[in-house]
């Protein structure tokens, strides 16, 4: 299944109607590429190896779920893909797709790759949010040394812990505002600390998140909300 995933995401590309919708969502074209995004309208597929992917996204049921989705994949250590992330363009749905076994042990990450790695060798601080707007609305705000990893959820699992303690020099907490995300956040804060990771929440607001802040005031009320000024 890694494999057929692997060549799945090295033969898709993205439309320019949905990179049109991403650049509006404050995206990078740098971050488009560096994640691999692709539409998975862009691709002739076949029958995956896996009966749970076929059956859950290409049953008789859901002929075809994924169409009009946008796709990003979730890379392991080795910069091997072990999942994706789908979203709808049109509408709010969302799912995601993880190869076992490694869904039972692998840190799953927005964002992991060989060159976020690099950062965190070089003493990069991690900042952690939700999705992938909010990666997208962090990126014109911090540092360029620094990372933005994405757990799509609303709290860090037992291998996101582990990651961290491993790689991390600085965690910046930096989850959604409202009660699921700001519990998630500072439970994440007490484990950390006792794993002896360095680490902050970030409180922000008004918004419920970093990508709702993008969509309401761009850049400048990123750097309003965020630091306190216009100026960073």
């Amino acid at each position: 299944m890694k494999k057929w995933l692997n060549d799945l995401f090295i033969s898709g590309n993205l439309l320019l109607e949905e990179e049109e919708y991403l650049l509006s969502r404050g995206a990078k074209r740098e971050r488009i590429k560096s994640l691999g995004i692709i539409s998975w309208d862009s691709l002739a597929v076949g029958k995956s190896p896996d009966p749970i992917f076929n059956e859950r996204y290409f049953s008789r049921k859901f002929p075809n779920r994924l169409k009009g989705c946008i796709c990003t994949p979730y890379r392991s250590l080795t910069d091997q893909i072990i999942g994706f992330e789908a979203r709808a363009v049109d509408h709010k749905w969302i799912t995601d797709f993880r190869v076992s076994p490694e869904s039972h042990w692998c840190s799953f990450w927005l964002g992991l790759n060989k060159e976020s790695m690099e950062k965190l060798w070089a003493g990069g601080e991690v900042w952690i949010v939700e999705g992938l707007f909010d990666m997208f609305a962090l990126d014109w705000v911090i540092p360029e040394s620094d990372l933005i990893l994405a757990i799509v959820q609303a709290r860090l699992t037992t291998p996101h812990l582990e990651f961290l303690r491993r790689f991390a020099k600085k965690a910046n907490l930096s989850l959604d505002m409202d009660p699921p995300g700001r519990k998630g956040a500072y439970k994440a804060a007490r484990n950390l600390r006792e794993l002896g990771v360095s680490n902050r929440v970030v409180e922000y607001g008004p918004g419920k998140d970093p990508g709702e802040i993008w969509d309401r005031g761009g850049v400048r009320e990123l750097k309003e909300v965020f630091f306190g000024d216009t100026q960073r």
